[in-house]
């Protein structure tokens, strides 16, 4: 579907999500009879007058919105049409609506039912983060949703007051209560009520295509995706967006489209970060409004709890570090990322290591204020570590902070000792490195300190027209062989780095890989030869080890029951 969707995006009132693949057009439904059954003569509930009407006002208000972004927003009204359902298509810059009068003529569409679709099929120009794809012009379709009633109903009804008050009684109990708790103002709730009257509008119509039972906002699907669903959800769960955007008080800005060409890409982490700065997020300290679970699977960590730093001091010798045998005390820094403040903060802490026990496992956290600086607890968590721990072993603290706004887990991990650093020097004989050949070449550097090496830093001059046909390791003089480059996560890095690499040779600018990589080590001696190991596993590309520098960094531990590394 994400390539027909740079043609199409449709408005499908059947629910799509069992479906394996994705039909050739988004506008086409599983086999029904429905057009079948239209009668252009028949009492509806709206006009062919009212139909035109409702699609120019709405449309009227996005016009300039999409001229801002360089496009002319077009429909099509084709009442005539016994198509039951609209579609939405970009082709260049012209932005087009399709509305069909087959839909608008169902007896379960209402005139505010029917604006709803029109909100919907402008969702997918203007709804942005959830996109169909990271190449996809539209929003998907549950976000197409989510955009008609958290921003495009109040955008047209704002102003409509008298009319908005009329739907107190179209609501139920569980919907008005929900509106109430949500909105403080008068005219905020009859709008809310408004806006979940005209879902359940187009609720009512997906149930009588799926032959199924009518959805109400009180039985909310329960399921929870484990990746976002972009086609069509099932007709609950349409609802619950529906209704969760009326509830949703975070301002959309119409002058942007969440995420667009996210330079990260559209379905990112980071597209979905600039989304909640526009909408309801559980992961920004929203309790209301969130896009439901039943097609949307947030990636974001909680963000109205964020760690900041910790804070370790020792009961015992006082050097800062946590030796075996000591008393700790451990506080975590903790900031707020969201748009309210956080508040009643505490924690629990505990760990999974034996040999580390727990003996004040709780604090508590001033309130977070918006864009403050990250704060400690007012109560330091105590840590007691047994006296058999070996110096340079890791611990694990994990900390479940809670709020009124939500909870979420932090796990760090401390060393046992103090990391002190010793520098082996470097080897600067020039070393050619053969062209596609898996022996490759090492180079050594020999080490006369003992201790044990838990990491190192590994500094690398290499020149070579394509450094990602290169593979470094470093191999302990006990045989152990740890990955220097490529590390996870740089390769994407090294590919734009070389498409580059024939501007920099223009300029006469070095080619290669010039920069100090961290590596952790597994436990090893430190005295002995230690070797550079580089392969250049692909062909027509030759490099030329000059130089690498070798730095080692080991544990130390004091105090009379440490356990020292010699």
């Amino acid at each position: 579907m994400q390539g027909t969707l740079k043609l199409t995006a449709a408005f499908s009132l059947f629910a799509l999500s069992s479906l394996a693949a994705s039909p050739a057009w988004a506008s086409i439904l599983p086999p029904n009879d429905l057009h079948l059954r239209d009668n252009p003569s028949i009492l509806a509930n709206m006009t062919e007058e009212q139909f035109n009407d409702i699609i120019n006002e709405v449309v009227a208000i996005y016009k300039p919105l999409a001229a801002a972004q360089g496009a002319t927003l077009k429909t099509n009204n084709l009442w005539s049409n016994t198509t039951v359902n609209a579609s939405a298509q970009q082709n260049g810059n012209e932005w087009i609506i399709n509305m069909y009068g087959g839909l608008a003529r169902r007896a379960e569409v209402t005139p505010d039912g029917f604006a709803m679709v029109v909100c919907h099929e402008l969702g997918h120009h203007f709804g942005g983060f959830v996109f169909y794809g990271n190449n996809d012009w539209a929003s998907s379709e549950g976000q197409s949703d989510y955009f008609a009633t958290q921003s495009c109903a109040r955008q047209i009804w704002r102003s409509q007051l008298a009319e908005n008050a009329a739907y107190a009684s179209e609501v139920t109990g569980t919907e008005k209560q929900k509106c109430d708790g949500t909105w403080s103002t008068g005219n905020d709730r009859n709008l809310c009520y408004r806006t979940v009257a005209a879902g359940k509008s187009l609720a009512t119509l997906l149930s009588a295509l799926n032959n199924g039972g009518v959805p109400k906002t009180d039985t909310p699907d329960r399921t929870q995706v484990r990746t976002t669903l972009t086609s069509h959800p099932q007709a609950q769960c349409r609802l619950d967006t529906y209704f969760a955007g009326s509830l949703c008080k975070a301002e959309f800005d119409e002058n942007v489209i969440p995420a667009r060409n996210h330079p990260s890409g559209q379905t990112s982490i980071a597209a979905e970060e600039v989304a909640a700065q526009s909408s309801c997020m559980a992961a920004t300290g929203w309790v209301s409004g969130n896009r439901p679970r039943c097609w949307f699977a947030p990636k974001m960590d909680f963000q109205a709890l964020r760690f900041g730093s910790t804070d370790l001091r020792d009961k015992g010798n006082g050097n800062g570090a946590a030796d075996p045998g000591e008393s700790l005390q451990v506080r975590f820094a903790l900031s707020n990322g969201t748009q309210t403040a956080t508040t009643n903060v505490t924690g629990v802490l505990s760990t999974p290591t034996a040999g580390v026990s727990i003996v004040g496992a709780q604090a508590r956290w001033p309130d977070l204020p918006v864009g403050s600086d990250p704060k400690f607890s007012n109560e330091a968590f105590a840590v007691q570590l047994a006296p058999t721990l070996k110096c340079g072993q890791t611990f694990d603290l994990e900390l479940a902070a809670s709020s009124a706004q939500g909870q979420m887990t932090i796990s760090k991990t401390f060393l046992v000792g103090k990391l002190v650093e010793s520098a082996l020097g470097a080897n600067e004989t020039r070393t050619e490195i053969p062209d596609n050949d898996k022996a490759g070449i090492e180079s050594t550097i020999s080490s006369e300190k003992g201790g044990n090496a838990t990491s190192a830093k590994v500094e690398l001059a290499i020149a070579h027209p394509f450094p990602s046909d290169l593979t470094i390791s470093l191999v302990s003089p006990e045989g152990t062989e740890a990955r220097v480059y490529p590390q996870q996560g740089t390769s994407l890095a090294v590919l734009k780095a070389s498409k580059g690499l024939r501007k920099a040779l223009a300029k006469g600018l070095a080619q290669g890989i010039y920069q100090t990589f961290d590596v952790q080590l597994a436990t090893a001696n430190s005295k002995g030869d230690w070797k550079l190991k580089v392969i250049d596993k692909a062909a027509r590309d030759v490099g030329t080890l000059e130089k690498w520098g070798l730095t080692l960094s080991k544990a130390e531990c004091a105090g009379p029951s440490a356990v020292a590394s010699k």
